[in-house]
């Protein structure tokens, strides 16, 4: 599946031995699920047998096989490849399932330390769930219109690309209630529109609720509908924001004189 860039739907497998042990066969079984859990493929059943003239002692079998999906555009059947073309090898994460033969003929001769034997016997890796993670947040950059800088460090982006891609980290676990503190803060007038695309569009095509602290008002009109303005700690209106930008306790508020207004009440 993964040559041809299927992803797995349902794994079957296949236990048999000389006699079924009902403890080492459920840790066996386990395993599996455990495995397939991690490839977010449902394991459907499979078959068990117990043959005692077939295998001896604690010998056992296993065996098992996977179905998976592709769609047909995105079949990888080699037609694509020409001259001239690198070709990239990656590193195995280990041993895997060909290879034990090889491997348990060279430590019969060789003896090799009690360490060498245990990172041998580690599970392969199972790359399901981060290549998942890794094309999620390929997607949370191209949706904030921040493709360019992917292979970017954080530390190098501007103030403005910081609050986008701080906002692309609750979009990385879904959070349906973000709070955001002064968004406008030092952000330039054309990041702070994609910032604010974008925060209307997780709230109107996501579900995203979003409470914010924010002094500017031409863009928080933008956003919300109503407004609450607070100062000290205290609601001074509640309203459309135009009508918070005529409100005269918003505006000494606005101006910094919010110690005048504690005083008349």
């Amino acid at each position: 599946m993964v040559t041809c860039g299927a992803e797995p739907l349902f794994f079957l497998d296949y236990f048999a031995a000389s006699k079924l042990e009902p403890k080492s066969h459920a840790q066996i079984v386990k395993s599996i699920a455990k495995a397939c859990k991690l490839s977010n493929c449902a394991l459907l059943g499979g078959e068990t047998a117990e043959m005692p003239g077939h295998y001896v002692g604690n010998n056992y079998d296993l065996a098992g096989f996977s179905v998976g999906v592709v769609e047909k555009a995105k079949l990888i059947d080699g037609k694509k490849i020409k001259a001239g073309q690198v070709l990239l090898a990656i590193e195995s994460s280990g041993p895997h399932s060909n290879g034990y033969s090889l491997i348990r003929s060279i430590v019969k001769k060789k003896k090799p330390s009690q360490s060498i034997v245990n990172a041998l016997l580690k599970p392969s890796l199972v790359r399901t769930e981060e290549l998942k993670v890794k094309q999620k947040a390929q997607d949370v950059v191209d949706f904030l219109n921040l493709t360019h800088l992917s292979n970017e460090l954080a530390g190098n982006l501007s103030g403005g690309q910081k609050k986008l891609l701080e906002l692309g980290r609750t979009m990385m676990v879904d959070a349906k209630l973000v709070l955001l503190d002064e968004v406008g803060a030092g952000v330039n007038r054309t990041l702070l529109k994609d910032l604010g695309t974008a925060i209307l569009k997780l709230n109107k095509e996501e579900g995203y609720t979003f409470c914010m602290i924010e002094h500017d008002m031409e863009f928080i009109s933008r956003l919300c509908n109503p407004v609450i303005v607070m100062a000290e700690g205290s609601v001074l209106f509640e309203g459309t924001a135009e009508e918070a930008k005529k409100d005269e306790k918003v505006i000494e508020s606005y101006l910094g004189r919010g110690s005048k207004i504690k005083d008349e009440n």
